[in-house]
């Protein structure tokens, strides 16, 4: 993903990620370490079902 240059030991936190359109690509950057925050508990529930690598921490 050439779009967010990331370096080893980046964070990256996206708020309200929805429906996870720019989610499914946060994890697979490598070495970055990735969290996302959404109230929703809808799209909670899809966000996990969708894109089983996001784990609740």
């Amino acid at each position: 993903m050439d779009a967010l240059p990331a370096t080893e030991g980046t964070q990256v936190l996206e708020v309200g990620p929805g429906a996870g359109a720019i989610t499914k690509y946060l994890p697979e950057l490598p070495g970055v370490t990735f969290k996302a925050v959404e109230l929703d508990t809808e799209k909670v529930e899809y966000l996990q079902k969708t894109y089983p690598a996001i784990q609740e921490n």
